[in-house]
């Protein structure tokens, strides 16, 4: 097996890019499984229900895709090391093959500048003094591990074995996806017991999905400066003009990676911008 990676956020953050044709990205370290699957719907529902019978916590997961093929590598970075019962059950699941364990308890790696791109002057002095630092597994856990996204803490009594049946490795888009989406919408509509003619839906708990919400109760009574400078300022504006139609919208953008004339806004109208435009690297 041949493994390829690379070093972002300052050098200071490893990534494995690509393990024999299989394009991935993943941050290495503690205890490792590789295994390759046919990429069928179910697989990694039932690798994570065999590694949940066997008290194994899965911390993340990498999916890489067959260059050309149908095929897909999993790994998974896990709490604590497989024991030889619960490996043998994950080798024993329909549609997986070649189950590895590894675990890795330190990494001493130097950056390599590949000869095709090897800087000269300035940029040749800058990468010589590159290096990359891994930190070690904390060794002081919270007092209750059940956090998920946000973070948010799990529900009291919560366990991995609620996670038995969950979609894993499907998208939110899938049939099934979208299944357990209007269960949810359905469980919480008769939970808050609302009225027949209110709408219960789900969005993003992300800024993102924040600032959409705000838009759809704020925006309307007055004139809108809509300041754009990246991806998601675009789609707002977007938003603005053509779902929420505005009729008094100015654009005040300038070219991708440059900040507009702010001197431009008119503080009398509704202003709608991205403060740290993430998808360009400008910000206020």
């Amino acid at each position: 097996m041949s493994a390829r990676g690379c070093s972002v956020f300052g050098m200071d953050d490893a990534r494995l890019v690509q393990v024999d044709d299989y394009k991935i990205d993943i941050n290495p370290r503690g205890h490792l499984l590789f295994f390759h699957n046919t990429d069928k719907p179910g697989v990694l529902a039932r690798m994570l229900a065999t590694l949940t019978e066997g008290g194994v916590n899965i911390a993340h997961l990498g999916l890489g895709r067959h260059v050309g093929g149908s095929d897909s590598l999993g790994v998974l970075i896990l709490d604590a090391p497989l024991d030889a019962a619960v490996l043998a059950r994950v080798r024993s699941l329909p549609h997986v093959s070649n189950v590895r364990a590894a675990s890795i308890s330190s990494m001493d790696v130097k950056p390599r500048v590949l000869a095709e791109h090897a800087p000269t002057g300035l940029d040749a002095r800058l990468a010589a003094g590159l290096h990359v630092h891994m930190a070690s597994q904390p060794s002081v856990r919270p007092s209750s591990p059940c956090f998920g996204s946000g973070p948010t803490r799990k529900r009291p009594g919560w366990s991995l074995a609620a996670l038995s049946n969950a979609a894993v490795g499907r998208s939110h888009r899938s049939r099934l996806g979208r299944d357990k989406l209007r269960r949810a919408i359905d469980l919480t509509r008769d939970l808050l017991q609302l009225p027949p003619d209110f709408v219960c839906g789900i969005v993003p708990g992300s800024d993102t999905g924040a600032f959409e919400m705000a838009m759809w109760n704020l925006l309307g009574p007055h004139p809108v400066d809509s300041v754009y400078f990246d991806a998601f300022g675009s789609g707002w504006h977007t938003d603005i003009t053509r779902q929420l139609m505005i009729q008094h919208v100015r654009a005040i953008t300038a070219p991708f990676g440059r900040l507009p004339d702010l001197a431009q806004v008119d503080k009398s109208h509704d202003v709608v911008f991205t403060w740290n435009g993430t998808s360009s690297g400008v910000m206020v």
